[in-house]
């Protein structure tokens, strides 16, 4: 929570309550700019930005349990040696658990198809190996065909990975 005080008046201001105060000075006081500036110049008292810092970077991570989503926001403010700010930002939302409700029950079910039809095709294949003996190699295609199948198992490797460390993720707020 950020405390806001105008030095002229004595007022002290603080949180939110400030935007919907009536009080001119009090509101001026908590304006996003002369708090902004007043972040910045504790940034600099602290020594943490001064004119050699090149970069800041804020990042921030909200878990939502009622959604099962996880934000991450990242903002990179670029101080060039020209002078002013650049600032690029990145927000990145997932689920944490995949496999919660009904209709991701049902995308749980057409992953297995799915499974099962790369466990399918690496059977034929296997089949035409036995059959063609040496041949099976002179064709191009049978490259692609093994090409294609070897990166589905790397994603299926990796989605069965990501699913089991999901899995241990637990967030208590008593965790803070």
């Amino acid at each position: 929570m950020s405390v806001a005080t105008d030095q002229t008046q004595g007022v002290a201001c603080t949180g939110c309550k400030c935007q919907s105060d009536t009080n001119p000075i009090c509101v001026e006081a908590c304006s996003p700019g002369k708090l902004y500036g007043q972040q910045v110049q504790r940034l600099k008292d602290n020594a943490w930005l001064d004119h050699q810092s090149r970069a800041v970077m804020v990042d921030v991570a909200l878990f939502n349990q009622n959604f099962n989503l996880f934000t991450s926001f990242r903002a990179f403010f670029e101080m060039p040696t020209i002078g002013g700010i650049q600032s690029r930002y990145f927000v990145r939302t997932f689920r944490i658990h995949r496999y919660v409700s009904t209709w991701d029950a049902v995308v749980m079910g057409l992953e297995f198809v799915f499974c099962a039809f790369i466990l399918f095709y690496t059977v034929q294949e296997i089949r035409e190996i036995m059959k063609h003996k040496l041949d099976y190699f002179k064709d191009p295609w049978n490259y692609m065909d093994w090409a294609n199948l070897i990166t589905l198992y790397v994603v299926i490797g990796l989605r069965v990975g990501a699913t089991l460390i999901a899995q241990d993720f637990s967030f208590t707020s008593s965790a803070i």
